[in-house]
């Protein structure tokens, strides 16, 4: 029978409490193996609680390791190895401790269960000044600590002295084609095979790398490339990080701010968070997505359910705004607006918009994004007792939500509050029961609407082919 379970590799360095929680999400059908930076101080009873948490099956303190140093990519192989070495695992997956998981558990593993062998990791080909940058003369970062201003000032005044008395290394053994790309993956069995059996020429360029800056970038990444073919690559790694710099780091360090980014990205992962800004964050996550009792928005036993609720098209929010700028539309009633992606981006453009939902966990997005002055509490499967009319009454991805689009009294309240116009968008490839979506619309053309001549081209050949659309009017 074909292994389903799943191998952790966790590059840890500090925080241990944020450590725990990250193996903690994982202890169910994982296998956890983790490399503590042995300049880290943690005393034995602190290890040996971790080595002793569900899941965990290794625990090592091997390399001292610098940030862009050597020793990053050896301890890399080196938990590769461990792991492989067991042959337990279908998948390898590489974060560090600063990572959180952005999905429930089960989403991750029914994700790589159906995910057809593919190796999600970031290779793109390196350009000539990526290779005169980081090749070519020894860079010193396994001597001193580059996060301290002290030490990169002595790295990089090395590197500019060797360019100036023109001191250039050997570029014997680099490979002719070079993949570059963020350290963290999850990849296939096969593939770590193929990474830790090198030929002659990778063992070489292994050695090479010594004295490189950031080296654990473009080894694993190159030789993927290289011995993979392409479409058992997607060049996706799963990770949201932010290439900004924020809360005194780049990449970011994630704060609740940042909550929207990371789960419109469609990213299992995100990095990186720390206890200094991350902390409500972390605990949203938790309460909202990771936790969250999905059972009462939707069927749990559908994927695709909990993938729409978090479903975000910039091109459709902003397909909407030309139509009601067009129209003239005054205000417009998003009936059920789940993870209050699209509603935070109708607001951003200036849509005359409120917000509507029957589910708790739609209120604390909307309290999370700041967007309580433009969204209430209602359910509109219940009789509404309100004298206020909407130019436009709209549904995005309504089918996730038990019972909306089957319910008699949802039909007399659009027909009560909508003034001039109905518009229902839903994801073609997810819409189960077709039946249903018809007989709603069928229903509220029998309140006296009837099919708009836009109905048919609203979203264009661009978004036509990923999205049903009925666009209705008195």
């Amino acid at each position: 029978m074909r292994k389903t379970r799943h191998a952790i590799l966790i590059m840890a360095h500090e925080d241990m409490f944020a450590l725990k929680r990250l193996v903690a999400y994982f202890c169910k059908d994982c296998d956890i193996y983790i490399h503590i930076d042995k300049k880290s101080t943690y005393s034995r009873s602190v290890l040996s609680e971790l080595t002793h948490m569900n899941g965990v099956r290794y625990v090592v303190q091997k390399y001292k390791i610098n940030w862009g140093s050597y020793n990053m990519l050896l301890a890399e192989l080196h938990l590769l190895s461990i792991a492989h070495a067991e042959q337990r695992a279908a998948y390898y997956h590489l974060f560090s401790g600063q990572d959180y998981p952005l999905r429930p558990i089960w989403y991750f593993l029914d994700f790589f269960k159906n995910s057809k062998e593919k190796n999600y990791i970031d290779c793109r080909l390196a350009e000539s000044k990526y290779i005169y940058d980081r090749l070519l003369q020894y860079h010193l970062y396994g001597w001193f600590n580059a996060k301290r201003n002290k030490g990169k000032k002595i790295i990089d005044k090395t590197v500019k002295l060797q360019r100036h008395f023109g001191v250039f290394r050997s570029v014997k053994h680099i490979p002719r084609i070079i993949a570059v790309g963020s350290q963290w993956f999850s990849i296939t069995n096969e593939t770590v095979s193929a990474i830790l059996n090198p030929s002659k020429d990778e063992k070489k360029f292994l050695e090479r790398l010594k004295y490189t800056f950031a080296p654990e970038e473009l080894y694993i990444n190159t030789l993927v490339a290289k011995n993979i073919m392409n479409k058992y690559i997607c060049f996706d790694n799963l990770r949201y990080i932010r290439w900004k710099y924020e809360n005194g780091n780049c990449p970011s360090i994630l704060d609740i701010s940042h909550l929207k980014y990371c789960i419109s990205s469609k990213a299992l992962f995100a990095r990186k968070f720390d206890a200094n800004y991350s902390s409500e964050l972390k605990m949203f996550i938790d309460a909202n997505i990771i936790n969250a009792p999905c059972p009462t928005i939707f069927s749990k036993r559908d994927f695709n359910h909990f993938e729409k609720f978090f479903n975000y098209d910039f091109g459709i929010a902003q397909t909407i705004k030309t139509l009601v700028t067009e129209l003239e539309i005054k205000d417009v009633l998003y009936v059920e607006c789940g993870s209050c992606l699209y509603l935070d981006s109708f607001i951003g453009l200036k849509m005359p918009v409120q917000g509507i939902s029957s589910y708790e966990i739609s209120d604390n997005y909307a309290s999370a994004y700041n967007l309580l002055d433009f969204y209430q509490h209602i359910d509109i499967k219940t009789k509404i007792e309100a004298n206020d009319t909407f130019d436009l009454i709209l549904f995005v991805n309504g089918s996730i939500y038990n019972g909306l689009y089957n319910n008699d009294v949802t039909i007399q309240n659009i027909r009560k509050l909508a003034n001039k116009y109905v518009l229902i968008i839903e994801d073609k490839e997810n819409v189960e029961d077709i039946d249903v979506l018809n007989s709603f619309v069928n229903a509220i053309v029998c309140c006296g609407f009837r099919y708009n001549k836009l109905s048919k081209t609203i979203f264009g050949a661009n978004l036509n082919s990923k999205v049903i659309s009925f666009f209705l009017e008195r």
